[in-house]
């Protein structure tokens, strides 16, 4: 499949996103209950869209998507988009988080797709079971801190409501978004220990050592130690409700710069990732 069939692929997927935030907005400012459903519905029909462009690149470049920002951009949003419809359908009462995932994931795909689309040779190294490990628990990462993060939002949202809302009325209770945030925060936490060992795994097989204090691997040690300081203020002092939803917020702060923000401003070994 060439660019031009990816692209359009892509801007397809971009404006039906972009009709489900719109939907997803309306819902919250005009309270309109039954629109989030709807919405979701737009979310996995720019899925569909985004995952025939994804699947496009990866038969053209005849590997996996992960070298350079027109590939790991999207591919991170779609498994952000992944997320979200799977926890969406799991506990339906959290469907208008959309309205924070959606314009992330759209930001994302927008990286990309505006990035260089040259195809490169990529190094024999790079083709390696630890590194599709790395990968995919990377955005496993993503998508489990990006949920907290919405947790916490719609949390201090949902605490400050002065005025009747049905769609924050339909959120489940502050106790139990708290609960979920938390479980969502730990399975972040898991999942970037496990992205950090297999890269260090990666890393050694590749260059020869485990750790370099590259700027990327040292901000996802600042991200992995914010994330922890998450779960252990939660358990050991208590901070439950408004200081874990603002430190839970923190924490996807930190790994998106960490993720993206890094390689544009420090010269790193990753920067094709």
């Amino acid at each position: 499949m060439g660019i031009e069939l990816q692209l359009k692929l892509y801007w397809a997927g971009v404006g039906i996103y972009t009709l489900a935030i719109i939907a997803y907005v309306t819902a919250l400012i005009f309270d309109k209950p039954n629109l989030p459903a709807k919405a979701s519905w737009l979310v996995a029909g720019g899925f569909i869209f985004h995952s025939a462009a994804l699947l496009g690149r990866w038969i053209e470049a005849g590997r996996a998507p992960y070298w350079g920002f027109y590939e790991v951009a999207p591919a991170s949003a779609w498994s952000l988009a992944l997320v979200f419809l799977l926890v969406q359908w799991w506990w339906p009462r959290i469907k208008i988080l959309g309205i924070i995932v959606m314009p992330i994931v759209l930001l994302t795909i927008g990286v990309g797709i505006l990035s260089s689309k040259e195809l490169a040779e990529i190094p024999r190294t790079f083709y390696t079971f630890w590194l599709g490990v790395h990968v995919i628990f990377a955005k496993l990462t993503f998508g489990g801190l990006l949920i907290c993060a919405a947790l916490g939002v719609f949390y201090l949202v949902k605490e400050k409501q002065e005025r009747p809302n049905k769609v924050l009325d339909s959120l489940p209770s502050l106790e139990t978004m708290d609960y979920l945030g938390y479980r969502f925060g730990a399975f972040g936490f898991i999942m970037m220990s496990i992205m950090i060992a297999s890269g260090a795994v990666w890393a050694y097989k590749a260059w020869g050592r485990y750790w370099n204090w590259d700027p990327i691997e040292t901000w996802s040690v600042i991200s992995w130690l914010i994330s922890g300081l998450y779960l252990h203020m939660r358990v050991t002092m208590g901070w439950k409700g408004r200081r874990g939803a603002w430190l839970a917020i923190f924490t996807l702060v930190a790994m998106i710069f960490a993720y993206y923000g890094v390689p544009l401003f420090f010269e790193s070994i990753h920067e094709h990732l």
